[in-house]
């Protein structure tokens, strides 16, 4: 986990008339996605230094419109300094680990519950596969040996 925060230049692929929105500030927040097979959970997501791929999940998102919270007419970027906090850096050494840890909570959650540990089988009509997410417990965290909370929901 990142010991303090960083800062990064983040992307979010949109419509031009959203984008515009928010850069007049007619508009304060861009629209947190919920659907069950969002990738990395619910929430807004942003490309890492890279507005190409900002834009490609765009000019993706005109085509398949399942990907996208609204109808995207015309594919536009959206650049944002995002300030991370508490994150967790897979390309760090400890965050492997950190995964393992967060894994195991997760096994346990959904074996207390009864349930299995989602798995990447739903496809969508082009035949990508998404993650359904089953496990709906709120307010189930644990401290890691570094002593930083990991939090399930």
């Amino acid at each position: 986990m990142y010991g303090r925060p960083g800062v990064i230049y983040g992307f979010h692929g949109c419509d031009r008339r959203v984008g515009e929105a928010v850069l007049a500030s007619h508009i304060q927040h861009l629209k947190s996605s919920k659907n069950d097979y969002d990738w990395l959970g619910h929430g807004i997501y942003f490309w890492e230094a890279s507005p190409e791929r900002g834009l490609e999940f765009a000019r993706a998102a005109k085509v398949r419109k399942k990907i996208s919270q609204g109808k995207i007419r015309y594919p536009y970027v959206v650049g944002a300094v995002i300030e991370l906090g508490n994150c967790l850096n897979l390309l760090d050494h400890a965050g492997p680990m950190e995964m393992r840890a967060a894994h195991q909570m997760l096994k346990s959650l959904a074996d207390t519950e009864g349930k299995q540990l989602p798995s990447n089988t739903f496809k969508d009509k082009s035949g990508a596969y998404l993650v359904s997410i089953g496990l709906r417990s709120a307010g189930v965290s644990a401290s890691n040996t570094h002593g930083c909370e990991i939090a399930s929901v």
